[in-house]
């Protein structure tokens, strides 16, 4: 049950492109910073993405290469996400039975064995019960156990546990550790948890843009990371642990500013999904256009559901055609929609609309303008057929698009308009999706007065709220709340537990500085698990950032525009983006040339807004002065998008390639 793997797979901004192996009976665990790339490589080998160069082997049979690509359910491949995945419609017994099924037993000795994982698990009696009615916990043991049953060559495991409580994530992981040890199961497991990968793996390999970084036993990793990421998450063993490293600290709550990937990755394993929910798709266009999918969605029936005409014409049996010039008896008329299925005999026809199914007795179209109909008008008993066509000529075959049973979407896909229609064409009634996070804005400064209000000196216009409701929107989420508080810290205290209580996420801008007015930073001292940082980026230094003690996530950004709105891009969309599911939580990356030179920030990445010049080459040039990026509220306006701008480069000259975020179309 060896997994051999060589795959090179291109991504924007870069090419996954790896080799490794994982013997039979071994556990790897896959480890890197959000976008780089382990996402990609489960789902190459689970067969939800195509490779364009290498070879993916099990067990000596190829499941792909540039040429061959084994559908998933040919694979014998486990996959075992964050997500259940779990049927709707069948129970728990039948969701694990189902699972046996597909590892070749029959129904009987199936549920037979969906029964006896019941027992191992302590669930018999939930055995009866649709995942709705289970809680969390209880859905992804279920989805554990189908994926066990199954009995996978391979098991992929991309971060099961990171919803569940610390109780139940051990019995998950001891679980996981005795089976693939009693089938000699080979498996990969993605994670940002030390405890997962101590507990799982035997070898940990380390990504980064794609590529291999590190590789070793997971003691060897985690005694020497090759890069910040990893020392992170490291920093989360134990002091007494005996590989816990200790000699640098990691998430500085002092002077030492942090790597921004360090930063966005300790976020984004505090996300906890939105919960899904079933929506019908009849009348439910508001709630599932831009919602995400909670689950794989395969085709209902075959597209086209019939053999249809591809244009109007004349339905003919194609040996009639034989010699041409022929005159057919015109028998009636197909529209698109009709159910009648006419007996043609030797010499007949029938008119016939573009969709509208072809006869049975049929086997070609002949189009208008190749018979006497363009010169006489449809209305006629006998057509003169001026063409010899061929069986099949103009006719749409039923499945030649999608065949019944075929994945339509994936889990983390948005539903965009054109793959709702795909759906509905599909045959989808309902969809399993995470809609929108609830969002709270939460608004603070002494200094900060309502546009247009009349101002005194030290006063100026509040506009970070209608900031912060743009780029929300912008991202596909509305803000639920917006509220200004008074700069006091119990009274922000008091509403940081309000909405932390009624919300996914509260965002606030300003008061996040060391200084004694800073009241957000100091309203926020409490909550163990929120951090004041400062992050090696400019702008946007100083943040502060966690999870309250109410429930949501915290983002306390800088007040300054460009610095809240250069926050808002590294750090809470990709959180947003991943309590919705997205599979893809971080905006592709483009590559342009600068126009002009600018000076850049030396020893922190520069996030420079910037406009951008179309022709031969992409070209970019700075809406702002890159010396005062931060309070520059009127040249930002007409920023289009971001150049980032490497750790350790002191200037940008005129026709250097830069790394764009593109933010306009």
């Amino acid at each position: 049950m060896t997994l051999k793997v060589n795959l090179q797979v291109p991504r924007t901004g870069f090419d996954v492109d790896v080799e490794f192996a994982v013997p039979a009976g071994s556990t790897l665990a896959m480890m890197g910073p959000s976008g780089s790339g382990k996402s990609t490589i489960v789902h190459a080998i689970a067969g939800i993405q195509k490779i364009t160069r290498g070879r993916i082997e099990l067990s000596g049979t190829v499941l792909a290469d540039a040429k061959l690509h084994r559908p998933p359910h040919l694979r014998e491949v486990g996959l075992l996400g964050q997500d259940p995945h779990l049927f709707p419609h069948l129970d728990a017994l039948k969701n694990i039975a189902f699972g046996a099924r597909a590892g070749g037993l029959e129904k009987s000795a199936a549920t037979a064995a969906a029964s006896e994982w019941l027992a191992r698990l302590g669930l018999e009696e939930i055995a009866s019960h649709r995942p709705e009615a289970l809680s969390g916990g209880q859905r992804q043991r279920i989805a554990l156990a189908r994926a066990l049953a199954a009995k996978p060559k391979t098991l992929l495991i991309d971060e099961p546990f990171a919803s569940l409580d610390v109780e139940a994530a051990m019995d998950m992981r001891a679980l996981v550790r005795e089976e693939l040890a009693r089938t000699a199961t080979s498996a990969i497991v993605v994670s940002h948890s030390a405890a997962d990968t101590l507990a799982l793996a035997d070898d940990l390999l380390v990504l980064e843009r794609g590529q291999i970084i590190q590789q070793g036993t997971v003691a060897e990793v985690f005694a020497a990371p090759a890069n910040r990421f990893v020392r992170a998450v490291v920093a989360t063993l134990p002091a007494q642990h005996p590989i816990s490293i200790q000699e640098e600290p990691i998430m500085s709550t002092g002077n030492d500013p942090i790597e921004l990937e360090v930063h966005r990755s300790r976020l984004l394993s505090q996300v906890v999904p939105v919960a899904p929910q079933r929506i019908a798709v009849a009348g439910g266009f508001t709630a599932l256009h831009g919602a995400v999918l909670a689950q794989d969605v395969a085709s209902a029936h075959p597209l086209p559901l019939w053999d249809n005409s591809a244009m109007d014409g004349y339905a003919v049996r194609s040996a009639d055609t034989a010699t041409a010039p022929a005159a057919l008896d015109v028998i009636g008329e197909v529209p698109a929609g009709s159910g009648w299925n006419p007996v043609l005999e030797a010499g007949q026809c029938v008119k016939i609309m573009t969709g509208a199914p072809i006869p049975s007795d049929a086997d070609a179209v002949v189009r208008i303008e190749d018979t006497s109909a363009a010169v006489d008008g449809w209305d006629v008993k006998t057509v003169q057929v001026n063409v010899q066509v061929p069986a099949g000529k103009d006719i749409r075959r039923s499945g030649e698009d999608k065949n019944a049973g075929e994945p339509m979407a994936y889990a983390g896909e948005e539903l965009t308009a054109a793959r709702l229609s795909a759906l509905a064409a599909a045959g989808s009634s309902t969809l399993q999706v995470r809609t929108m996070p609830k969002v709270a804005v939460l608004i603070t400064g002494a200094e900060l007065r309502t546009p247009g209000q009349a101002l005194t000196r030290g006063q100026i216009p509040e506009t970070n709220s209608l900031l912060m409701a743009g780029l929300l929107a912008e991202s596909g989420i509305q803000a639920t709340t917006v509220v200004h508080c008074v700069d006091d810290i119990e009274a922000v205290r008091e509403q940081l537990a309000i909405l932390g209580a009624t919300h996914d996420a509260v965002l606030s801008t300003g008061g996040v500085g060391p200084g004694a007015y800073d009241v957000m930073r100091q309203a926020l001292e409490a909550e163990p698990q929120v951090q004041a940082v400062r992050v090696k980026i400019r702008p946007g230094q100083p943040q502060c950032a966690g999870r309250l003690a109410a429930g949501a996530m915290v983002f306390a950004l800088p007040g300054n525009p460009v610095s809240a709105a250069v926050s808002f891009e590294l750090f809470v969309r990709p959180c947003l983006r991943a309590m919705q599911g997205h599979r893809d939580v971080l905006r592709p990356t483009l590559r342009a040339v600068a126009a002009v030179g600018w000076r850049a920030a030396a020893g922190r990445v520069q996030v420079i807004p910037v406009v951008f010049e179309h022709g031969a080459q992409l070209r970019c040039a700075p809406a702002v002065q890159a010396q005062s990026i931060s309070h520059s509220v009127g040249g930002f306006g007409a920023a289009q998008g971001y150049a980032l701008v490497p750790a350790g480069i002191t200037q940008v000259n005129p026709g250097d390639e830069v790394e764009v975020l593109r933010m306009v179309p």
